[in-house]
Parts: structure tokens; C-alpha cells; sequence
């Protein structure tokens, strides 16, 4: 097994990636080529991904959409309940009144 790269040289090697893409995308030869291959590890990192979760899914692991819509369903519920306790306090002083 690989040893993962540092944190500072995986951020040069993708910036130099990056400018290297963005070289070839201004050639008007390569840059269907290089559109296709976008295209191709777009596509390749989707299904990837997807095959992810349903591994975890199916191991009963928690995905990161899974937290994602209960971090969304939480902060609903914060907001229904700062509503239900402004009206509380509004009822609390509309009977002290």
C-alpha cells in the first residue's frame, strides 16, 4: 500500500494539474481531447462514489449524505423551534399584559 502524499504537495501537484489542464484546454487540437477526459473521470468519479455509499449502506455504515440530510433536517427543527419560542414569548407577554 502507498504512502498518501502531504497535504502541501498534493495542493501543488493539483494546482500544477490544474494549470496543465488549462494549457491544453486553450489548444484548440487538444481540447476536445481534454473535454473528453474531464468528461470520462467526471462520469468515472460519480460512479465511484455512488458505488461508495451503497457499500456503506449496505455494511450499515453512515455516509456523508447521510449526515448531510440529517444536519438539513436539524437546522429545520432549530428554526421551527425559535418560531414556536418567539410566539411563546409573544403569548407570555400579550397574558402578563
Amino acid at each position: 500500500m502507498s504512502m498518501p502524499l502531504p497535504r502541501d504537495l498534493q495542493k501543488q501537484f493539483q494546482a500544477r494539474a490544474q494549470e496543465t489542464i488549462m494549457k491544453l484546454m486553450q489548444d484548440e487540437r487538444t481540447r476536445p481531447m481534454v473535454a473528453k477526459a474531464m468528461q470520462t473521470y467526471m462520469e468515472s468519479r460519480q460512479r465511484v462514489d455512488q458505488v461508495r455509499d451503497e457499500t456503506a449502506h449496505n455494511l450499515g455504515l453512515v455516509t456523508k449524505g447521510d449526515l448531510d440530510k440529517v444536519s438539513s433536517r436539524l437546522r429545520k427543527l432549530e428554526r421551527q423551534l425559535d418560531r414556536f419560542e418567539k410566539r411563546l414569548e409573544q403569548a407570555e407577554a400579550a397574558l402578563s399584559s
